[in-house]
């Protein structure tokens, strides 16, 4: 692949279904290379990269990224690995930060982030070190989070409508399950049988950090080149597509549905207010699932 299309790709085609570009190949696939004016490698694709030239590639261009922006990016990145480890960047002791980053040689914790940005180390392996007790947590959720009302207890956030910072939630205890977050506006909380003492009334806490999942449905014209132009908004205004499901509505359109990583309801609000005025766009939606 030529490396200024890996440049600027933002999506890849295997067998013309859109998979994520972590999918491994199998021999004899073929494979469409999906490109955008604003798309940039990112320093996630270090983790499934192959190949030591395609390695070498993704930390060439990332060490041309300014040095403010990787260090952002860098903190990014570690506090979405810590999530998922079950940790939280903001509440982390000072002293074991300032440890970790002594231990890893480090003159100071933005040039931990600065390594991280430019994918010289991963966050994960970073994680790690801040979280080195993986039974510290009995169980753990796949996107933990401190929300108020919710201290002490294990927390799911409910797949059926992926809640995000800034929606209105409520939690449902579940048994074996802890709190399961649902959006107050969900069918499920409101078809649900379970008696009132069952639900508990909850909020985000303040500055909630981290990547959450959210689901969009766009109707298009059904035209070449739009797909291209969707995901090149996405990725400007710092969206991740982590899924993509194409369904032909008839023979003149098209239905796309998107499953992104966003940071919270303004920064979906800010891509889906983009979108609609994309030229062949007819309509966009947030979805349940």
């Amino acid at each position: 692949v030529h490396t200024d299309i890996g440049n600027s790709c933002v999506a890849i085609k295997v067998d013309r279904r859109l998979t994520p570009l972590s999918t491994p190949l199998e021999n004899g696939n073929s494979v469409e290379v999906i490109t955008a004016l604003h798309g940039q490698p990112r320093p996630a694709w270090l983790n499934y990269a192959v190949t030591a030239k395609a390695r070498h590639g993704i930390r060439h261009y990332l060490k041309n990224i300014k040095t403010v922006d990787a260090v952002d990016q860098g903190r990014t990145l570690l506090s979405k690995a810590l999530l998922n480890a079950g940790g939280n960047l903001d509440a982390l002791p000072v002293a074991t930060l300032t440890r970790v980053v002594s231990e890893l040689e480090y003159s100071d914790v933005d040039a931990m982030y600065l390594d991280i940005g430019m994918g010289n180390r991963l966050a994960g392996q970073v994680a790690n070190e801040l979280l080195p007790d993986p039974e510290s947590a009995s169980a753990r959720s796949d996107k933990p989070l401190i929300i108020r009302g919710a201290e002490g207890m294990v927390l799911n956030f409910a797949k059926c409508c992926s809640p995000i910072p800034g929606d209105p939630i409520v939690g449902l205890l579940s048994t074996g399950r802890g709190m399961v977050v649902h959006r107050c506006e969900c069918l499920n909380v409101k078809n649900t049988k379970l008696a009132s003492d069952r639900m508990i009334s909850v909020e985000w806490a303040n500055q909630t950090e981290g990547v959450f999942s959210a689901n969009i449905r766009v109707l298009t014209k059904s035209q070449r080149g739009v797909l291209a132009g969707i995901a090149n908004v996405i990725s400007e205004f710092q969206g991740d597509i982590t899924n993509v499901v194409i369904t032909d509505r008839d023979a003149l359109s098209t239905i796309i549905n998107f499953s992104l990583d966003v940071r919270d309801r303004t920064h979906l609000a800010n891509i889906i207010r983009r979108l609609r005025t994309v030229p062949d766009v007819f309509k966009i939606s947030r979805t349940s699932a």
